[in-house]
């Protein structure tokens, strides 16, 4: 085509782009003809002319992600926000975690006085942990992490937060890999209850279809006798029940973090013995806290806390948390 000035503006849409040298295609609608930026194809007086428009590969401030400096990425309830760990640093070193490879940083907003936060951090490294400093920058406190034998999956109830205030979290990954996934929702406020008396699968003590906190004591329970849940090594520990009904299909998480030794849990369906359910089995999700996470279809299910081993009993902590699959 013959050869004139583009005039201002962006090219015309074009449905193909070929680079040539010499003759144009037959058929191109535009011809762009130019200088190439590689400095190979200046004469000596060019070079000379030329001026750098931004500042060399070697001097580049590198790259960051939001989630690399605190306050970093704003969360919404529900909404799960990935961040490539690839982006990330390892700035902060997160106590719980003595590998820290990378740490992201991540805000939210108190919901109201009447609900508690569930704040999870997924990944695909060996470990992930999670952190709620005292304000942005400072030292991360009461960190927990999870353990590399079940996985980076890591569920926490988070009380007592002031409605409508910023909060901080720091999370954090033992291996680069892939992305660390963080999200939270908003369940029903649970009051701390106690527990007794529930040492017999029959006599299991009732947790409410919305799930809630329990303490209790292992010390009077019968012995786990089965290695089909934490193994041989766990054979012989003391354990308590609960009752679980549900009227409908819900994700359910259970916890024993906050326990004083070390503990075994398991979920079983249906009337004393129950039957396994799938996924339900934890000895060390969070170093010696047990954590299962669960969908279950509507039924009656009956939730197992014991000592992982012939002396690990005492006062146990549980949180059962229920919402909508």
């Amino acid at each position: 085509p013959a050869e004139r000035l583009l005039p201002s503006g962006a090219f015309p849409d074009v449905a193909r782009l070929d680079i040539v040298n010499g003759n144009v295609s037959p058929g191109a609608g535009w011809a762009h003809r130019g200088v190439t930026s590689n400095e190979r194809y200046t004469t000596r007086p060019e070079k000379t002319a030329l001026a750098a428009r931004q500042v060399g590969l070697g001097t580049r401030p590198t790259a960051t992600h939001a989630a690399d400096r605190c306050p970093g990425v704003a969360l919404r309830e529900g909404e799960a926000v990935t961040v490539p760990v690839d982006a990330l640093q390892g700035d902060d070193q997160l106590a719980c975690l003595s590998a820290l490879r990378v740490d992201g940083h991540f805000s939210f907003v108190a919901p109201a006085a009447d609900r508690d936060v569930l704040m999870n951090v997924r990944g695909t490294s060996d470990v992930v942990a999670m952190a709620m400093p005292d304000a942005c920058g400072a030292a991360s406190l009461d960190c927990v992490a999870s353990d590399e034998r079940e996985g980076p999956n890591l569920w926490r109830r988070l009380q007592g937060l002031v409605p409508g205030r910023t909060y901080d979290l720091t999370v954090g990954a033992s291996q680069s890999r892939d992305g660390l996934t963080v999200r939270y929702l908003t369940v029903p406020a649970a009051v701390r209850g106690a527990v007794s008396g529930n040492n017999s699968c029959g006599r299991a003590a009732v947790v409410p279809a919305e799930g809630g906190l329990f303490t209790g004591t292992t010390s009077s329970g019968d012995r786990v006798l089965s290695t089909s849940c934490g193994g041989i090594a766990c054979l012989g520990g003391r354990r308590v029940y609960h009752r679980l009904t549900l009227a409908a299909p819900r994700r359910v998480v259970v916890s024993t973090y906050g326990s004083s030794f070390d503990t075994l849990l398991q979920v079983l369906s249906g009337d004393c013995p129950g039957r396994a359910v799938e996924g339900g089995c934890s000895d060390n999700a969070m170093g010696n806290a047990a954590m299962v996470d669960v969908n279950l279809a509507a039924g009656s299910y009956v939730i197992v806390v014991a000592g992982c081993g012939v002396s690990a009993q005492g006062n146990y902590a549980l949180d059962v948390s229920v919402w909508p699959p």
